[in-house]
């Protein structure tokens, strides 16, 4: 029996990128929901099943002959949420904080029947701007498909060891600086965009952004991933899903200090301060050279293992107590 049908209204592409909003639908779908994704590309081809529950819708058309009104609307960036869908509840998952966004989460807060939010800044931000209570929900982790090919990619083989990696965005956010500097002493890999207005970094390798399908094959061959950031408030207010999912594969993840990410896995990560100085960048390759030094079998499954209790799943029923709550 199908609990309710739940819209995510048009956002992003489904196939485009793999995050959040992705994994954590998927799960609604597991768990008797349907799923309706509206790709923000309009196309005419007819709608796509992804899984059970779950189907991506192309064209509006469609999904105004096929639903009038939905049980939740489950928004993720407030500037794309269109008010006019009828509703029953209204969920927003924060997951991003911009500056000139703000006048659409103002009314988005007004609105929504349940606000969640993936950091702690990102809740005191709603607090205090909005008024609005925020609950913290954190990220989580597809274990066993990340674990579920280890296969060396063919994009790899003339890569000299250890490869330092960086999968994801980069982003204004992002401490190009800091890149650099890994990238004269490793081999350095971007598997995903690179987005910023800053000449990309010398001898730093780049791999265009691959289907999630591949990621595992990514994610198990590099030896360190790494997240630098500035001190901008995006980075500030979000927290790097990118984080679980090195963790998940074994592999030790050196990063700017980060809130949220030292709260939820402070135990298994190891934070540097904002890099301000040649000497804070410097750090980076000490720091590194540490974390592969002191690497083994031993300090690989206790990472594993400690993603394995991160699952989607998990964060799924949290969801789920507050929308009992609501409905």
């Amino acid at each position: 029996m199908v609990k309710g049908t739940i819209l995510y209204p048009k956002t992003m592409n489904y196939h485009e990128f793999h995050q959040r909003p992705q994994s954590l639908l998927m799960q609604f779908a597991r768990h008797g929901w349907r799923v309706i994704w509206e790709n923000l590309t309009e196309r005419a081809i007819l709608p796509e099943r992804i899984a059970k529950n779950f189907w991506v819708y192309h064209n509006k058309d469609d999904l105004q002959e096929d639903f009038d009104s939905f049980d939740i609307i489950f928004a993720h960036w407030a500037k794309h949420y269109n008010p006019k869908i009828p509703y029953n509840l209204l969920l927003h998952d924060c997951t991003d904080y911009f500056e000139s966004w703000q006048k659409w989460e103002k009314r988005i807060s007004k609105t929504a029947d349940i606000v969640t939010c993936v950091s702690e800044p990102l809740r005191r931000y709603f607090k205090n701007e909005f008024n609005r209570n925020a609950t913290v929900i954190s990220n989580g982790v597809d274990y066993k498909h990340l674990n579920s090919n280890k296969r060396m990619p063919p994009e790899f083989k003339h890569f000299k060891r250890p490869i330092i990696g960086f999968i994801g965005a980069i982003g204004h956010w992002s401490d190009i600086s800091v890149f650099q500097t890994i990238s004269e002493q490793f081999t350095t890999v971007c598997i995903g965009l690179y987005a910023n207005i800053m000449k990309r970094p010398r001898g730093m390798e780049y791999l265009t952004h691959q289907l999630w399908e591949r990621m595992p094959e990514f994610y198990n061959n590099i030896d360190v991933g790494i997240i630098p950031t500035t001190d901008h408030p995006t980075a500030v207010h979000a927290v790097p899903l990118k984080a679980w999912e090195y963790l998940a594969c074994g592999k030790p993840v050196v990063a700017t200090e980060n809130e949220q990410l030292e709260k939820d896995l402070g135990d298994v990560v190891t934070t540097l301060p904002v890099a301000k100085t040649r000497t804070d960048r410097r750090q980076w390759i000490t720091t590194i050279k540490r974390e592969l030094k002191k690497d083994n079998a031993r300090e690989k499954q206790k990472r594993m293992e400690r993603m394995e209790k991160e699952t989607w799943d998990k964060r799924y029923h949290q969801f789920e107590v507050l929308i009992e709550e609501k409905l």
